[in-house]
């Protein structure tokens, strides 16, 4: 009983939402969540509710605005899964070497030309970066932390890629691969 009531507040109150790359919506409830912190204030996190499974790292895009799912997933009794998601305001653009077949050599052996493929990659960026310095806690303007999904594409970044964001020019210093589904790339300013 439980699961056609939410499946009915779905259908009549839920937002179409596209899942990760997926060009058919589904039906999901979103809210604004409560502020807890105030480094919570920095984003405008959302609660989805769906009754379709979603994980860390898994894309949300709704009214054509890009989310990702940052929290653990709960899996509310067997019927709806619940999570948190943040909105990707900004891009970085990963180029992937990609193999194509050209034909073959004399011997019979695939010939391959690499070719440079370009990917937007939706991200958000945490600024909240604590430095101690001596008996002083200070916040570094220096480093930034870019949050994307843990996929193919991005498993193409390395330490030292360079990426432009917010007019900047950002390196990434160390990749952080601890919370499953996403990506955490700790970069600095590069300065010229």
């Amino acid at each position: 009983m439980l699961t056609e009531t939410f499946n009915h507040l779905l259908n009549e109150y839920g937002k179409d939402v596209y899942l990760n790359d997926e060009t058919t919506s589904r039906k999901a409830l979103i809210n604004s969540t409560s502020v807890t912190s105030s480094y919570k204030e920095n984003f405008d996190d959302h609660i989805i509710h769906t009754n379709f499974p979603i994980q860390r790292g898994d894309t949300i895009t709704i009214n054509n605005e890009i989310f990702i799912v940052v929290s653990d997933v709960q899996l509310k009794s067997d019927y709806e899964y619940k999570a948190t998601i943040r909105p990707c305001d900004q891009t970085i653009e990963v180029i992937v070497i990609e193999q194509k077949l050209i034909g073959y050599d004399d011997m019979g052996r695939p010939v391959y030309e690499n070719t440079e493929v370009p990917y937007d990659i939706p991200a958000y960026i945490d600024w909240q970066r604590l430095a101690i310095d001596g008996t002083q806690i200070r916040v570094s303007d220096q480093e930034i932390d870019i949050v994307v999904q843990d996929n193919e594409q991005t498993q193409t970044i390395v330490v030292n890629d360079e990426f432009d964001l917010l007019g900047k020019r950002y390196a990434v210093d160390n990749i952080n691969k601890f919370r499953q589904g996403l990506l955490i790339l700790r970069s600095s300013i590069v300065l010229t």
